[in-house]
């Protein structure tokens, strides 16, 4: 895994950080927001796909795009510890997590105020 590390002063963006990962490159940008200044991180990643034609072979950029604001970041940074804990872990240790967590979820009391 390739890392680039750059600042940047265009528009709403104030830092940016790039990693390549074989076919795929994810995007690390710190943003204002327009209204308050609020700063918040966008996740970008870039997919190549390369699409066979019966006449030319095409590539093509798939995104998918993730914005995480401040308040959120404590709980996100969290949970992707756990999930590379989790990895990180013995098949045996995993499996004995896996039984214990079986059947319990963690949207079972969530409350979207709409």
């Amino acid at each position: 895994m390739e890392e680039n590390l750059q600042p940047k002063s265009e528009n709403n963006f104030i830092f940016s950080k790039t990693v390549r990962a074989g076919k795929r490159i994810y995007y690390f940008d710190v943003k204002k927001t327009q209204t308050t200044d609020s700063l918040y991180i966008t996740i970008t990643e870039s997919k190549k796909n390369t699409i066979d034609d019966e006449q030319k072979k095409q590539v093509a950029f798939t995104k998918q795009r993730l914005l995480l604001y401040k308040e959120d970041f404590g709980n996100f940074v969290e949970a992707l510890n756990e999930c590379v804990d989790f990895i990180d872990m013995s098949d045996n240790e995993q499996d004995v997590i896996a039984k214990q967590l079986s059947g319990k979820s963690d949207f079972d009391d969530i409350d979207f105020d709409i």
